[in-house]
């Protein structure tokens, strides 16, 4: 029932399976036959969970890793599921996210603003570089 619900990996499963003391054996026989008959799928899992984070949650690609690994998604779904981010898309969601942060910031220290907007954009899980394009694409267009 869990499963079909909405999208899990075999981790969650696993965890939710222990949660109801159910034998480790067993655990591994659910998670074998759950994952043959593809109700559970880690590399679909790291995909979606990737997809979903990035277009509601504004997540970088950075923050989007940090939280699959967490959830013990292998690294090669991790890179497969990052390679599938449109770039286009990827940049025009930083630079609205951007934007919409300087517009609150009330320094008109340029520095100040440049260093906001840097921790705001780590804090999203962003790329440094990329951040500092966009940022100084904002200040061009702002001055």
């Amino acid at each position: 029932m869990l499963c079909s619900k909405q999208e899990k990996c075999s981790n969650e499963i696993k965890f939710k399976l222990e949660q109801e003391e159910i034998e480790e054996q067993e655990i591994e026989k659910m998670i074998i036959l759950l994952s043959e008959e593809n109700f559970i799928n880690d590399e679909r899992y790291a995909k979606s969970f990737a997809h979903d984070k990035l277009k509601f949650n504004k997540w970088g690609k950075i923050k989007i890793q940090h939280h699959l690994r967490q959830k013990g998604i292998p690294d090669t779904y991790i890179s497969n599921a990052l390679e599938k981010i449109d770039s286009t898309e990827y940049r025009q969601i930083l630079m609205a996210e951007m934007a919409k942060k300087y517009k609150l910031l009330r320094s008109s220290d340029k520095y100040e603003s440049k260093s906001r907007l840097m921790r705001f954009g780590q804090s999203r899980g962003f790329e440094t570089e990329l951040i500092f394009k966009i940022i100084d694409e904002l200040l061009q267009i702002s001055e």
